[in-house]
C-alpha cells in the first residue's frame, strides 16, 4: 500500500509540473456546450428574406445536432436573437450537449453553412466563402471577450482511416493539445494535426485543446469516432487534375467536394480512398466548388453495388456538370 501511495503522489506531482510548464494555474474547462452562447454575423447575401404569409422578416436560424441530446428541433432549427443591429450580429444558446451547429437563412431550401464544431462559449462565426451556397465556410473568433479561447476547423466527427484537424487558439500566450489524455503537445494558431491512425474502428479519439493566458486557461474537448470503412477505386481517364470522392447516406456525410483520393501504388491514373462502410451513396469529382462552371463529376453511385473483397475500379471516361 505504501508503494501505491508513493506512485500516486508522483503522478500528481508530475501533473503539476506539466501545468506549471504551460503556465496553467486556473482552468475554465468545458466538456459540454450546453448553455453556451455562440454568435453569428449575417452576410449580405442572407438579408431580405420575408415570410410570404406574414410579411415579416425571416431571421437566420441555428440547427444543432450530435452529442447525446442530438437534434433539438427539425430543420431549419431555431431562429436566432438579434443582439447588435448595427453590425448584424445574432446569438444562439446551445440547448444541450450537442456538438454540431449549422447556420442558415431560416428558410427552407436556402443558403447555409457547412456543419461546424461548436467551440464553446463567447465565439462568433464569420463566413469567408460561399455565402450564396449551401456549403458556406468561414472561421470562429472570440466575441466581446479577451479571455483565451480555442476552436477547430471541422464539423465532421466521424471518419475513416484518419482525420486532419486545424487547431486554433485566441487571446493567449501559448496553447497545447492532448489526445486521449496523453502528454500535452504545444501548438500554434492554424496548425494541422492528424489523429486516428492508431485508433481501432468503432472507437473514439478525444482531443482536448487548451489556450493559456497568464495564470488562466480555457480548455475544450472534441470527440471523433472512427467508422468501419470500405475502399473505392477510380481510374482517372478523364484527365482531372485532382480526384475527390464525396459520400453520403448512412451515419455520416462528407463535406463537398469530399475526401481527396490517393494514387494507387505506382499507377499513373488509378486512385483509391476509404469511405464509411455504412455510406449508401458516393460520387467522384474534380474537387471544384459545388455549382462551379468547371465542376466535373460522375453520376451518383451506390455502395450496395460494391462487391466485398473485390477491388473494382470505376473508369471515368465521361462526366457531367451539375
Amino acid at each position: 500500500m505504501k508503494h501505491k501511495l508513493k506512485r500516486s503522489v508522483s503522478i500528481i506531482l508530475a501533473a503539476l509540473l506539466v501545468m506549471l510548464q504551460f503556465g496553467v494555474v486556473t482552468t475554465n474547462a468545458a466538456s459540454s456546450a450546453e448553455g453556451k452562447t455562440v454568435y453569428f454575423k449575417l452576410p449580405d447575401e442572407w438579408k431580405g428574406r420575408v415570410d410570404a404569409n406574414t410579411g415579416e422578416e425571416i431571421l437566420p436560424a441555428a440547427y444543432v445536432a450530435g452529442g447525446t441530446d442530438g437534434q433539438h428541433v427539425p430543420w431549419v432549427g431555431e431562429h436566432m436573437t438579434l443582439v447588435d443591429a448595427e453590425n448584424d450580429i445574432y446569438s444562439y444558446t446551445i440547448p444541450g450537449d450537442q456538438t454540431l451547429i449549422n447556420f442558415n437563412t431560416g428558410q427552407q431550401r436556402d443558403w447555409q453553412t457547412v456543419d461546424l464544431a461548436i467551440p464553446g462559449d463567447g465565439m462568433i462565426f464569420l463566413i469567408d466563402e460561399g455565402a450564396g451556397t449551401k456549403v458556406a465556410t468561414g472561421h470562429w473568433e472570440p466575441y466581446n471577450t479577451d479571455e483565451p479561447r480555442v476552436a477547430i476547423n471541422t464539423g465532421v466527427f466521424q471518419f475513416v482511416g484518419n482525420v486532419t484537424i486545424t487547431l486554433y487558439c485566441y487571446n493567449c500566450d501559448s496553447a497545447y493539445y492532448t489526445v486521449d489524455g496523453g502528454e500535452p503537445v504545444p501548438y500554434t494558431n492554424g496548425q494541422e494535426v492528424t489523429i486516428g491512425n492508431e485508433t481501432a474502428p468503432l472507437s473514439d479519439t478525444n482531443i482536448t485543446l487548451t489556450a493559456v493566458k497568464g495564470d488562466s486557461s480555457y480548455s475544450y474537448e472534441y470527440t471523433f469516432s472512427k467508422n468501419n470503412s470500405r475502399t473505392v477505386y477510380a481510374k482517372n481517364s478523364a484527365g482531372w487534375d485532382d480526384m475527390y470522392v464525396h459520400y453520403w447516406g448512412g451515419e455520416s456525410t462528407s463535406v463537398w467536394p469530399g475526401v481527396k483520393m490517393q494514387r494507387y501504388a505506382d499507377s499513373e491514373d488509378v486512385y483509391y480512398c476509404e469511405i464509411p462502410s455504412k455510406s449508401t451513396n458516393y460520387k467522384f469529382n474534380n474537387g471544384k466548388e459545388d455549382g462551379a462552371t468547371d465542376l466535373e463529376q460522375t453520376q451518383n453511385l451506390a455502395t450496395q453495388d460494391i462487391v466485398e473483397g473485390v477491388a473494382e475500379v470505376y473508369v471515368i471516361v465521361a462526366f457531367r456538370k451539375k
